[in-house]
């Protein structure tokens, strides 16, 4: 059974939380190339190496934030027993588990925004929302590829470019560039498999992956972060923050503000917020296994 990333959930990802950057990456959007395989650094550094192996040779430093191109991914030797996934980029190698995934599409704002507002995906590496619709005014958060927001106005600033206001159930007044943010048409948000009543999550730690189950079929697996590093450096397991056991799942939300410092600490910690498929799948409370 085969899902395409917005016809099914996308249940994992990965929050970084770095400590205080050596430099912060200024928003460089303009550089960016449109539609081609990119990656965004999410520790404060990392290396990138003449091959895909730990012993590769040092090329270059990336710092968090910076966007490389993505030339291709190869399996070479991962630092981790559960990821030997590397990215070939044109500066050379860089391991997978420090580099997230991105691309940049623009898209054409919508010319009114619903009543009852509208949820969007961002669709760039990354993105400054501001204190007004005005690409001088003060950051108040990062926002990171891929996260779902919820729109409740547009505007237009003095340099003719339009913003949307995204709602934040903490208060924050925050603008984002339109063209930065996909909108989700109302059918993505459409159960998937409604008929099945018997569904679960499994999540593996030692190998730091989740499986989607209808029944004793597994429907999806993917890799994914619990939010701490696991391995020690002669493989063996670590204690995690990761509780394990059975856990009931009772309530589904598009979007959910979940982050760490912000761009005006200094910091460039995400704001990490769920998307908006993941509960198509789970049409009906569920329960999830940590191991």
């Amino acid at each position: 059974m085969t899902f395409s990333r917005r016809d099914f959930l996308k249940l994992s990802g990965a929050a970084f939380a770095g400590p205080l950057l050596p430099r912060f990456q200024a928003n460089r959007s303009a550089e960016w190339p449109q539609g081609v395989p990119l990656g965004r650094v999410t520790p404060t550094r990392i290396r990138l190496i003449s091959r895909p192996h730990p012993d590769g040779r040092r090329l270059d430093y990336k710092h968090q934030d910076e966007v490389v191109q993505v030339l291709r991914s190869v399996v070479g030797e991962g630092f981790y027993p559960h990821n030997h996934v590397w990215f070939e980029t044109p500066d050379g190698y860089a391991y997978s588990a420090w580099v997230q995934p991105v691309r940049l599409d623009l898209n054409k704002p919508v010319s009114r925004v619903p009543r009852d507002g509208m949820y969007v995906e961002l669709s760039a590496p990354y993105s400054d929302a501001r204190a007004e619709p005005d690409p001088e005014a003060p950051i108040v958060y990062r926002l990171y590829y891929s996260s779902i927001y919820q729109v409740i106005d547009r505007s237009v600033a003095a340099d003719g470019s339009l913003w949307y206001r995204l709602n934040d159930e903490n208060g924050v007044k925050m603008y984002g560039q339109a063209a930065h943010f996909r909108p989700i048409a109302e059918e993505e948000f459409a159960p998937l498999s409604p008929e099945v009543s018997d569904k679960s999550i499994v999540v593996r730690l030692k190998q730091q992956s989740l499986s989607a189950y209808e029944g004793k079929a597994e429907v999806f697996r993917t890799q994914m972060s619990s939010g701490r590093t696991y391995f020690g450096e002669d493989g063996t397991t670590l204690g995690s923050l990761t509780p394990a056991g059975e856990h009931p799942l009772w309530s589904k939300r598009a979007s959910r503000h979940m982050s760490g410092p912000t761009a005006r600490s200094r910091t460039s910690a995400p704001t990490c917020r769920s998307t908006a498929t993941a509960s198509r799948w789970l049409a009906r409370p569920s329960a999830s296994t940590t191991r």
